[in-house]
């Protein structure tokens, strides 16, 4: 399987040859090597062509994988400092620089509802006198 730092390194060459096409146009006029050059780049172009949705559709696995990884990471990050360390659950948002909400693939609705309580203002207590 040829990885996706070798394909671009080919579609680069072959926009490399055809401006080296057209630049040998542009120096001397249409010669055999201007031919030889526009042929052997549209052929390299037709290559990339056939080689970019393949790999359109790896960078688009290799994303998910990417995005699975990282929520995967700050699951077993909150964990470790909820669970593990003892901070409150706005300290490990604040620590993952992200809102509680964003902590909910591991929250239950509960613990969400009481770390909402915790983080929101309080109203002032009412005194007993009145």
């Amino acid at each position: 399987m040829t990885s996706i730092a070798d394909e671009l390194r080919e579609i680069h060459e072959n926009i490399a040859t055809l401006i080296a096409a057209k630049d040998e146009k542009d120096a001397n006029g249409e010669t055999e090597r201007y031919h030889e050059l526009k042929r052997n780049a549209w052929g390299n172009v037709r290559r990339a062509e056939k080689v970019l949705p393949g790999l359109a559709e790896r960078v688009a696995e290799l994303e998910q994988q990417i995005e699975t990884w990282r929520v995967e990471h700050r699951v077993k990050t909150a964990y470790k400092l909820f669970y593990g360390d003892g901070l409150s659950l706005g300290e490990v948002a604040e620590q993952l620089h992200c809102s509680i909400y964003d902590l909910s693939p591991w929250l239950t609705a509960a613990a969400t509802r009481m770390a909402l309580d915790a983080a929101l203002p309080q109203p002032p207590a009412e005194s007993e006198g009145e």
